[in-house]
């Protein structure tokens, strides 16, 4: 059946991009019915033997089945597509190759498509007298094709676009329209058919009353009845008539001069031009034929037929098909026997058959008038062309300018004639243009630089004149143009910029070039990412700014131009920079004006204005990275060489200044190099004496890394412990090549630099007869540093080396005497940097870790981690077995913080790469539970409301407190290796195993209920509790996080106690930081507030708003948000963090700060395609945030909706919140999934979205000994909704919704929920659907219990007053 449906159904071969959506949706149907889309989707795979498998006879037969039956498909497909396609699919396996390779080719789905199908719906326009099917047929195919993408176009919505498109005759049909009637998009289509056919049926008939006094047609010169060629009234006509004669002296004129530019009527085309008198006004009276009852009758001719007319203005035709040229032109009106729409115009071409002579034709500027009963051909155009119309006896002819009449016809009626002729369509003029060649015209030089493809006018022109090619004939009397619009538009370059710069600056500060390069893909040793140049023109000196954020180039300059005011006394007078956004904030220009500073910026998209600046980054970053190389040292270094590359950069001559260098101009003398030392170089550090004893090496082999910021130093890199340190006391080891060394067999020698300590500085104990000696020549041998002590990075000690002694360097020149030297000379730093403390990251793997400065506390850690692991005996080393192979670990780095952000512990943890693991081998079940936060604050609250004591426990290496029963193998540990190439077999459930956090709970869970009596909460299954004489005592796990409750202390301990017997606890008494919340209790108000300042605040820091100004909401009741249209240009949002800062806030949201909840699920919405409207509505968000940092939830039901609140779609926003003991514990501020017709449905939705919380609310409350004895009250503003959630009789406007939210019946039947009224301004749950007035705000935030520490003050001074 399947092999006769695929060779029998007849589907069109597919051939072009635009047959590949009918294509598809007819094959996938066909293959479908014949069940073969399986084998094309892929969805059915061949079945393969596994490896080592024997292929029995059955496994063969369905092998076999599975090729024919895809053999079938793919003959399918390929007697579908047409011989070009074929080409693409011929090599091809498989039907699902075939089809996947056809997808690629044909399948659009990028975006331009997408823009494209957009405008052509929004841009289309529909005309009287177009053809109304087709027109709605093209419409509906344009959105299947939208769909087919993946973009759809609602039926509200794209009603519209079908009513506005109509014209404007239709407008009291378009306002007839209610917006119940416009949801379905089929009804609407099928009104305006049906209003189509009714003005078809009236207008049928063409019956117009007379409109002109007389008998017969109307002059078209004089406007007088009767056809009147030569009317003896028309030169004395100097205003217009009426009907067609108006404008007819212009028209003469106008005819004469066609005739003079044509060559006295050489040319055998008629060109009917437009008439003078309107744009968009025609006539024509060969409609008006007046019968004896006064109306129009029109003699009985084909449609076809072509009629002179002696009236009309212009040629008309009444169909498009007969055009060879053809411009849309709507708007205009032929008039006649009443108005006829005119859709366009263009070209016919006719041929005319006279005496055996063939003779074709172009009619220009005919109109296209689809009203009209015949096709008309004006006398008027007829005569402008030179040639001449005669009418008697009953016939007409057309004689050309040479006398010979090329067509003729015969009078129809009284008054009208039917030439005839025969029009060429387009498809037929290869024939016509055998038959008769038209004769060419000559071309002016601007036709034919636009025939030429718009090439420059020097190479048009000697073409033409040096004959270079043939048939180039050129109109010599029109002069080429001296712009074309379409080369500009076309051909427009970047406007070239001068090789050096022109601009003379007179003084040090008058410009300034400056830039920014970043962010580096690696972080420098202190974090930084980015750096700034600095360059004064005048001097071309540079400096160099670092720093971890964009933010901090205002303070980079503050520092730079204080450097410029203080060294030179004087003040920057102009900065040039890029569009940086960091150059162009409210700050940094506020700070320019303060200053007097002028900000010259660079054109859009010429970066090489300030191309100074642009050249010196790459000056700059290719030195550096040289010496990088050179050198050998970690990338993370390269803030240091590039720092050191200025320096050297200052010192180099450059062409902008005559046999000088940027030292010397800046600072009036020349600059000393005698003592530079190759970047990266070896050197010996001395160390100091409080950290060596007599026996141990007096220095460690280190790098020269440049110049010490700030002092007269030499800066170093330890490669042991990854850091960067600062000394005076360094010998650098030069090589042999660079001077003669002393009588050594070692391969160098080295300098040993000892000066003399800087003033107040504490330097090495050195006597003065040792400093001599260190001084004079000396051919001894010097001891070298003894090897670094064993760590897990070592470096050999370099070997045995010759010291050379070499003139000491004379401090004094560097300004030890206390004169005033210039401030960049030998070891002032070059690098300016901010001053203040260097904050911790944490690493993201050993590497990172050992480049820190804080390698020893994450050294420290992995110790402690690994002697934990093995006092668990969480695995033990053994030999691979065959066939198994083995997953990766890695270390995983965490600071632990306190509530004010303070480090307090290194924390380093060994994690499994579970991503390796192989299902139903190395894991089965993998789904832990953990604590919600709903159930974790509702226990807050019942201990607040009862006076119970908090303790807070963490299980020190949860996960490895639970056996494993799978056989896993793991690598050994990194930066742990024994060489010997043996793994480690898994015995406890480590951290990052898929089965870890499960077996954990299972352990935990045992522990709690079989061995220590608890109940484990049905409703929440990371809570447990224990009564005993009505002592109540609660515990909540997440993961290895534990918070117990209890009446008194003592229940408290005795739990820790038991608790310690099987797992190893770190008490941490009262919770102070739980799970990211802050938790505070007042003993006097007997209160607990929840609250995340510290979160917030480094939110604000990661996102550049810690300087913000609040504001009192997060929202603002007057904006309302939108989607961005999909052809607005968003690439100033590439490099926002729209997502991070959504998902940021909405970690508050869902902790301590339900006043946001509204405001970030409105903002999440367009999370997709954001703008910067929406980031400005998250700025302000973070904005709110700043000025309640100190607000907190202190330790009660409501629902509401608010319909059609959102307008981009209409759908509607849930909210609900539940209160204990004064303070908010659940609430929701969620969009409904289905679009709400009325405000009752969408209250109705909302009601039942809060009964399902309330019911779980209740079974938690319940097992937690607090049973409700009557039913929960659940306030809503909705009567109606009330209403229909007690009656179940379906009413017409609410049999649509859907059942599932009739589940709140029930709840009301069986008295588990009772509705009661509240008026709007009542309700809280107002605060979670819409944005409100800051009066309103701040009255709901305060009955959510959501406090600041004043009110809370006050609060507890109310109570206690």
């Amino acid at each position: 059946m399947s092999s006769e449906l695929v060779t029998r159904a007849k589907v069109q071969p597919l051939d072009t991009v635009e047959d590949w959506s009918t294509w598809e949706t007819q094959m996938e149907d066909l293959l479908w019915e014949a069940k073969l889309w399986d084998y094309v989707s892929g969805k059915k795979k061949r079945p393969v033997p596994v490896e080592g498998e024997t292929v029995t006879a059955q496994k063969q037969a369905e092998m076999d089945t599975w090729d024919e039956r895809d053999r079938t498909a793919l003959s399918a497909i390929r007697l579908r597509v047409s011989k070009r396609v074929m080409k693409l699919i011929k090599n091809v396996r498989t039907s699902h190759d075939a089809w996947e390779k056809l997808k690629k080719n044909f399948e659009t789905k990028g975006l331009g498509k997408v823009l494209e199908l957009k405008r052509k719906i929004s841009g289309s326009r529909y005309s009287d007298g177009e053809d109304l099917d087709e027109w709605l047929q093209q419409m509906a195919e344009w959105r299947e094709d939208l769909i087919s993408l993946g973009r759809d176009i609602p039926d509200d919505e794209f009603s519209i676009t079908l009513l506005a498109a109509l014209p404007d005759s239709w407008k009291s049909f378009t306002d007839s329209f209610r917006d119940e009637d416009i949801l379905d998009a089929d009804r609407v289509q099928g009104r305006i058919r049906e209003h189509a056919r009714r003005l078809q049926a009236t207008d049928s008939a063409l019956v117009a009353k007379q409109k002109r006094s007389g008998t017969g047609p109307l002059c078209y010169k004089c406007g007088k009845p009767g056809l009147k060629r030569d009317c003896p009234n028309h030169e004395r006509r100097k205003s217009a008539g009426s009907g067609s004669s108006k404008g007819r002296d212009e028209e003469k004129g106008r005819r004469k001069e066609d005739r003079k530019g044509k060559g006295g009527g050489s040319s055998k085309t008629m060109v009917a031009e437009e008439s003078a008198e309107s744009d968009s006004d025609y006539s024509c009276t060969a409609l008006e034929l007046e019968t004896q009852t006064g109306d129009v009758a029109l003699p009985a001719v084909p449609g076809e037929a072509w009629i002179v007319d002696s009236g009309t203005t212009s040629h008309v035709a009444r169909e498009r098909r007969l055009f060879v040229e053809y411009t849309s032109t709507p708007g205009r009106t032929l008039h006649g026997a009443g108005s006829t729409p005119i859709l366009g115009q263009g070209s016919i071409r006719m041929r005319f058959v006279h005496g055996g002579k063939s003779t074709l034709m172009t009619l220009r500027n005919v109109l296209h008038a689809p009203g009209v009963p015949y096709n008309l051909l004006s006398v008027g155009r007829v005569e402008a062309t030179g040639h001449k119309v005669e009418m008697d006896g009953g016939e007409i002819r057309l004689r050309n300018e040479k006398g010979r009449v090329y067509a003729v016809g015969k009078r129809i009626g009284n008054f009208l004639y039917r030439i005839e002729g025969e029009v060429q369509v387009p498809n037929e003029l290869a024939c016509a243009a055998a038959v008769s060649r038209p004769i060419r015209r000559k071309k002016t030089l601007n036709e034919w630089h636009r025939i030429l493809g718009h090439p420059g006018m020097k190479s048009v022109v000697a073409m033409w004149k040096k004959n270079l090619v043939t048939g180039m004939e050129v109109d010599e009397s029109v002069p080429p143009e001296d712009q074309c619009e379409a080369c500009v538009r076309g051909k427009q370059t970047v406007a070239p910029y001068p090789k050096r710069s022109e601009t003379v600056v007179e003084e040090i500060g008058d410009l300034v070039v400056m830039d920014t390069w970043g962010p580096a893909s690696t972080q420098g040793v202190r974090g930084e990412r980015y750096f700034w140049a600095f360059t004064d023109m005048h001097s071309r000196w540079s400096e160099a700014a670092f720093g971890k954020h964009k933010s901090e180039a205002l303070e980079h300059f503050k520092a730079y131009a204080a450097l410029i005011e203080n060294k030179f006394g004087r003040k920057i007078k102009k900065i040039r920079c890029d569009n940086g956004g960091e150059f162009l904030s409210k700050e940094f220009k506020a700070y320019l004006r303060e200053s007097g500073i002028e900000l010259e910026t660079t054109a859009p998209e010429s970066s090489a204005q300030n191309g100074v600046a642009e050249r010196l980054h790459r000056t700059l970053l290719d030195r550096a990275r040289a010496m990088r190389i050179a050198a050998g040292l970690p990338k993370f270094l390269w803030p240091l060489a590039v720092a050191h590359a200025v320096y050297l950069k200052n010192r180099l001559p450059t062409h902008a200044l005559k046999e000088k260098t940027p030292a010397e101009v800046w600072n009036g003398q020349k600059p000393d190099v005698a003592d530079l030392q190759e970047w990266g170089t070896k050197c010996w550090v001395l160390t100091s004496p409080d950290k060596r004893s007599k026996l141990d090496p007096r220095s460690e082999a280190m790098h020269f890394v440049g110049i010490a910021p700030g002092s007269k130093a030499w800066l170093y890199y330890d490669p042991r412990s990854r850091r960067v340190g600062k000394s005076r006391n360094i010998v650098f080891a030069i090589q042999q090549s660079q001077a003669q060394p002393p009588e050594s067999d070692d391969d160098d020698y080295l300098i040993r630099i000892t000066p003399a300590p800087l003033e107040g500085e504490k330097g090495p104990n050195v006597d003065k007869q040792s400093e001599r000696a260190s001084c004079e020549p000396s051919s001894g041998e010097v001891q070298p540093p003894a090897q670094a002590s064993a760590e897990k990075t070592q470096m050999q000690a370099p070997e045995r080396r010759q010291l050379r002694a070499v003139k000491r360097i004379n401090y004094k020149t560097y300004g030890d005497t206390g004169e005033k030297v210039p401030l960049d000379e030998a070891h002032i730093a070059l690098a300016l940097t901010l001053v203040g403390t260097e904050s911790v990251h944490e690493p993201r793997n050993l590497r990172e870790a050992q480049a820190q400065p804080e390698w020893p506390e994450w050294s420290r850690a992995m110790d402690q981690e690994l002697a934990q692991l093995r006092q668990l005996k969480t695995f033990r080393l053994t030999d691979l077995p065959p066939g198994r192979s083995a997953i990766g670990c890695r270390w995983v780095y965490r600071l632990k913080r306190d509530s004010e952000g303070r480090i307090i512990r290194y924390k380093a943890r060994l994690v499994a790469q579970g991503f390796s693991q192989v299902p139903g081998l190395d894991y089965f079940e993998t789904f832990a539970p953990v604590i919600r936060m709903d159930s974790l604050r509702t226990m807050l609250a019942i201990a607040a409301a009862r006076g119970m004591a908090l303790r807070q426990w963490d299980v020190v290496g949860a996960y490895l407190n639970a056996d494993l029963d799978e056989e896993i193998y793991m690598r050994q540990p990194p930066g742990y290796e024994d060489g010997s190439g043996r793994v480690l077999r898994v015995l406890k459930a480590m951290y990052g195993l898929k089965q870890a956090g499960r077996k954990w709970n299972e352990r935990f869970n045992r522990v709690m209920v079989d061995e220590l009596k608890f109940k484990r909460l049905d409703s929440e299954p990371c809570a447990y509790i224990k009564t005993d004489d009505r002592e109540l005592v609660m515990l909540g796990l997440h993961v290895d996080d534990m918070l117990g409750a209890g009446d008194c202390d003592e229940l408290l301990d005795t739990l820790e106690d038991a608790l310690k017997c099987f797992f190893q606890l770190t008490s941490l008494g009262f919770p102070r930081l739980l799970l990211g919340l802050e938790v505070t209790q007042d003993p006097t108000a007997g209160s607990i507030t929840i609250r995340q300042t510290h979160f917030i605040q480094t939110a604000l820091q990661r996102f550049g708003m810690a300087d913000c100004a609040p504001v009192s909401t997060p929202m603002d009741p007057n904006v309302k948000l939108l989607k961005e249209p999909e052809d607005t240009d968003l690439s100033e949002m590439k490099d926002i963090p729209y997502q991070a800062a959504i998902g940021t806030l909405m970690y508050a949201a869902l902790g301590t700060r339900p006043d946001i909840s509204y405001a970030v699920q409105t903002l999440s919405q367009f999370s997709s395609r954001p703008g910067p409207s929406h980031w400005t509505a998250v700025k302000r968000v973070f904005r709110y945030l700043k000025g309640t940092l100190d607000h907190g939830i202190t330790y009660g039901r409501y629902s509401d909706a608010d319909w059609g609140a959102n307008p981009v779609d209409c759908k509607s926003i849930s909210g609900y919140a539940f209160l204990i003991g004064g303070g908010v514990v659940a609430w929701s501020s969620k969009k409904q999934a289905v679009v709400a017709l009325s405000s009752t449905e969408a209250e109705y939705m909302a009601i039942s979205y809060a009964a399902r919380h309330t019911i779980w609310m209740r079974t938690l409350l319940s097992e937690l000994t607090f049973v409700q004895k009557g039913p929960t009250q659940l306030n809503a503003d909705n009567l109606s909704a009330i209403a229909l959630s007690r009656d179940n009789v379906h009413h017409a406007r609410s049999k649509h919704i859907d059942i599932r939210h009739h589940f709140i019946r029930e709840c009301v039947e069986s008295d588990t929920i009772v509705l009661k009224y509240v008026p709007t301004d009542q309700n809280v749950a107002d605060f979670f659907t819409k944005a409100l007035t800051r009066e309103r705000f701040h009255q709901l935030r305060v009955q959510l219990g959501i406090l600041s520490d004043a009110e809370l003050r006050g609060s507890v001074g109310d109570k206690a007053g």
